[in-house]
């Protein structure tokens, strides 16, 4: 029975892309936004990197028409609802910054 798959990531992964070519369908894609800070030029080039070599998650999602979520401060009380729109049966969360609320934990079956 295939698995309907929300992810919580910062990265564009193997893992990610390898679920998109499974039986199992990717509901939608969280990405959460760092905490600002003077970024490093390591980051600055990271950025950079991530753009030129087609890596952007938002950019990833239209190619493959799944829902976008970017999870920042501003957004954040509007993540559960989210997530119950995307009606997943399972979360996957790897590379990401911040912590979730149990209330997002509790929504999958």
């Amino acid at each position: 029975m295939p698995l309907k798959i929300l992810f919580f990531t910062n990265v564009r992964s193997s893992i990610l892309e390898a679920a998109h070519r499974s039986p199992h369908s990717v509901v939608g894609i969280v990405k959460s936004t760092p905490k600002r800070k003077k970024a490093s030029i390591f980051e600055n080039f990271q950025r950079l990197r991530s753009k030129i070599l087609k890596n952007d998650l938002e950019a990833f999602c239209k190619s493959q028409a799944t829902p976008f979520f970017l999870l920042n401060k501003k957004s954040q009380h509007e993540l559960p609802n989210f997530v119950r729109k995307t009606n997943p049966d399972l979360i996957c969360v790897f590379s990401l910054c911040q912590l979730l609320k149990k209330e997002v934990l509790d929504i999958p079956r």
